[in-house]
């Protein structure tokens, strides 16, 4: 089940790559700890990129 959380901003870093910031709500939400990583997904069609937890 999807629930809006809230927005981000999307940074761009030196190298060329972008970073976003995923609200603490967001994290907490999934107990998502610093270091862990995430699988990112990208629906095309409906212009979305998911983060999945892995574990």
């Amino acid at each position: 089940m999807e629930t809006e959380v809230d927005f981000v901003k999307v940074q761009m870093r030196k190298s060329g790559s972008f970073m976003i910031t995923i609200p603490k709500q967001a994290a907490d939400a999934i107990n998502l700890k610093s270091g862990e990583k995430l699988k990112v997904l990208l629906d095309k069609e409906s212009k979305r990129i998911i983060y999945q937890k892995l574990g």
